[in-house]
């Protein structure tokens, strides 16, 4: 583990703990569903959700699909971060 990582966890986890965030397993299936379907996914959030960040959201799948599989938890780390900031501000 690195600094940044720890500091996108406690990040993560201090987010978790808002009282208006959608609950874990719907951002981990966004997130999930963002890394497999791409910009289709990505179109249809943003029309859903219009204060997320469309070039965002495409910087963070790129690198999470850049990376191997099994190095992908701290770039998907980073965007579930972004998806509960963006959320829980609504």
């Amino acid at each position: 583990c690195n600094s940044d990582e720890i500091r996108e966890n406690i990040l993560l986890l201090g987010a978790l703990c808002q009282k208006k965030q959608q609950p874990l397993s719907s951002i981990d299936e966004l997130v999930e569903k963002i890394t497999n379907e791409g910009d289709l996914a990505i179109n249809e959030l943003v029309a859903n959700q219009k204060t997320l960040e469309r070039h965002k959201l495409r910087q963070l799948k790129k690198k999470i699909i850049s990376k191997d599989p099994d190095k992908q938890n701290s770039a998907k780390n980073k965007l579930r971060t972004y998806l509960i900031s963006v959320i829980e501000e609504n």
